[in-house]
């Protein structure tokens, strides 16, 4: 039998600190997606301080991931942009147009805003009802497909070392399960597939 008394102990890296090593935020599109559709949307405030995080403490730039997490839509391009840049450092070939994406993720998300003012004060209720929570998927495909060229720039195309769910993600997730169940109901209610009022 070999000794290995005098061995470096070994330890597995949890998700959290392989993830942390990269430039940009590594996840599996399939817990992002559920994440984000969990959460309303609201992961995206998360998803865009992390990434901004890691760039900075990778680059050492002068940059505030706080502010830039939750005013995603001014710095979205740039964003994209420095993820465009990280491929093409590494040679490597995605399918998609930055600079595009990231403009069609901020007229969505302003839409989406203009939207649900609408319907808070019930104007063309039910219809902006709908229209907002259909912004919510669009969101999620758009940053999905941005999710997909971080993966691979940081040579995880699968987002295997981020793909298991942890305790605070299931938390996360239960809230947003009861309120899509109440949106749904809220929705069969008004056009009429259900009736709560008896």
């Amino acid at each position: 039998m070999e000794n290995k008394i005098y061995e470096t102990p070994q330890s597995e890296l949890s998700e959290i600190e392989k993830s942390e090593g990269t430039e940009f935020y590594v996840v599996s599109i399939k817990k992002f997606t559920i994440l984000f559709m969990a959460t309303f949307g609201i992961y995206a405030v998360y998803w865009f301080y992390r990434n901004w995080r890691q760039y900075k403490n990778k680059n050492g730039d002068n940059i505030w991931p706080v502010a830039r997490g939750m005013f995603s839509i001014f710095f979205a391009h740039s964003l994209f942009e420095r993820i465009d840049g990280s491929l093409e450092k590494r040679s490597l070939v995605y399918k998609w147009y930055p600079s595009s994406y990231a403009s069609f993720y901020v007229i969505i998300v302003i839409a989406g805003r203009i939207v649900d003012k609408l319907s808070d004060k019930s104007i063309g209720s039910p219809y902006t009802d709908v229209i907002s929570i259909l912004t919510i998927p669009i969101v999620c495909y758009i940053l999905a497909k941005v999710q997909g060229a971080i993966n691979l720039s940081q040579d995880d195309m699968n987002g295997s070392s981020n793909s298991n769910f942890t305790l605070p993600n299931y938390l996360w997730c239960a809230p947003g399960a009861i309120l899509w169940f109440l949106v749904f109901l809220g929705l069969f209610n008004i056009f009429g597939l259900i009736n709560l009022d008896s």
